[in-house]
C-alpha cells in the first residue's frame, strides 16, 4: 500500500516539474483585454502564447505577439522586422519598397505613413533588436496604429486560440 501512494506521489511530482518547466519557458497562457485587434483578437479572448519565439529569433511579418508595454500586456501583429524599412503609400503596405497585400492597412484608412514617424525610429531602417507592430485594426484619434516594440519586451507569438471553444484556431489570418 505504502509502495502505492509513493509510486502515484513520485508520478504526481514529475507531473509538476513537467507544467512548471512548460510554463517557464515554453508556452504562457494569456487573456486579451481589449478590442482594439477586432475581429481577429477580440476581448476575453483566451490564447497560448509561444515563449521560444524570440530567444530562436523566430518572429516574423504576419505574427501576432504579445509584448510588454508600461507594465502591462499588450497584443500586436508584426508588420515589420529588424533591418526593414516599411512605408504605406495611398493605403498599400510597402516593405523595403516592395507592395505587399495586408487587408488591414487598407482597413486602418492610413494613406501615407513611414516607419520614421515614429518617435523611437531614427530612421526609414527599422533598428537591429526592434519590430514594428500594428497595434490596432481601426483608426482611433486617441492611439497611434503602430509602434516599435524591442525584443526584449517580447513574451512570445500567439500559437493557438483556445477559448472560446467554437472558435479555437491557430490561423490568425482568416
Amino acid at each position: 500500500m505504502v509502495k502505492r501512494i509513493f509510486k502515484y506521489l513520485l508520478s504526481a511530482i514529475c507531473a509538476c516539474i513537467f507544467i512548471s518547466f512548460i510554463i517557464l519557458f515554453i508556452a504562457i497562457p494569456f487573456r486579451a483585454d481589449t478590442n482594439r485587434l477586432a475581429p481577429i483578437i477580440q476581448k476575453d479572448e483566451r490564447f497560448i502564447v509561444n515563449q521560444l519565439a524570440p530567444r530562436l529569433n523566430n518572429i516574423n511579418y504576419h505574427d501576432f505577439i504579445v509584448y510588454r508595454k508600461n507594465g502591462t500586456l499588450q497584443v500586436g501583429r508584426v508588420i515589420g522586422e529588424p533591418g526593414q524599412s516599411l512605408a504605406i503609400q495611398k493605403s498599400e503596405l510597402y516593405i523595403d519598397n516592395q507592395r505587399v497585400q495586408d487587408p488591414f492597412i487598407k482597413d486602418l484608412g492610413v494613406t501615407s505613413w513611414s516607419s520614421k514617424m515614429l518617435s523611437e525610429q531614427e530612421s526609414d531602417i527599422i533598428a537591429p533588436g526592434h519590430y514594428i507592430v500594428m497595434n490596432q485594426f481601426t483608426r482611433t484619434t486617441t492611439a497611434e496604429p503602430f509602434g516599435t516594440v524591442d525584443k526584449n519586451d517580447i513574451i512570445g507569438t500567439i500559437l493557438l486560440r483556445y477559448y472560446p471553444f467554437e472558435k479555437i484556431t491557430a490561423n490568425f489570418e482568416d
